[in-house]
């Protein structure tokens, strides 16, 4: 399904990395039915990037622009559900994702969660600098993520905070 570029969108990091992305849409895709179906959502795709260690969904709330609303979006409530998703998830597959380290960055040439201490680790090492690439984890909307969803570090929110 191809969402439009103005589609909302979450995202967050996953620690270990999900080795089994049907489990995340497979909950997801029952979620967003039902917030479909209660005409909450029009559209939703939900799917892993960086190797699991990103889980994603984007959606297309169903009131918002459409009816004159800017910047529309899905209730607090709406949102509380997919953090019980993310809750379940992290018990079903033994991962860690609501408090999972908040930056995905390509090390080695492969994606690796990382915390700032981990980060600035990585950098000592010289094994990231300003020329890696990381996946920016703060897009708010598919758009973004299309245009700026993995960039070099020197581009990305924290790099930028930390000086690299």
């Amino acid at each position: 399904m191809s969402l439009p570029d103005t589609a909302r969108l979450l995202t967050v990091t996953c620690e270990p990395a999900l080795t089994d992305a049907s489990l995340f849409t497979k909950l997801m895709d029952a979620l967003f039915q039902h917030l479909q179906s209660e005409g909450r959502v029009d559209a939703w795709v939900a799917g892993c990037e960086a190797g699991g260690h990103i889980l994603q969904v984007a959606y297309v709330p169903a009131y918002g622009a459409a009816c004159g609303i800017e910047g529309g979006d899905i209730s607090g409530c709406s949102k509380d559900k997919i953090n019980r998703v993310y809750a379940a998830l992290e018990e079903t597959a033994a991962v860690q994702i609501l408090a999972a380290p908040p930056m995905v960055l390509e090390v080695d040439g492969k994606a690796v969660c990382c915390s700032r201490k981990e980060l600035r680790q990585l950098i000592a090492e010289e094994r990231v600098n300003g020329e890696s690439f990381a996946w920016n984890t703060r897009c708010a909307s598919l758009g973004e993520w299309r245009s700026s969803g993995y960039t070099q570090a020197h581009n990305f929110w924290m790099g930028q905070v930390i000086g690299i």
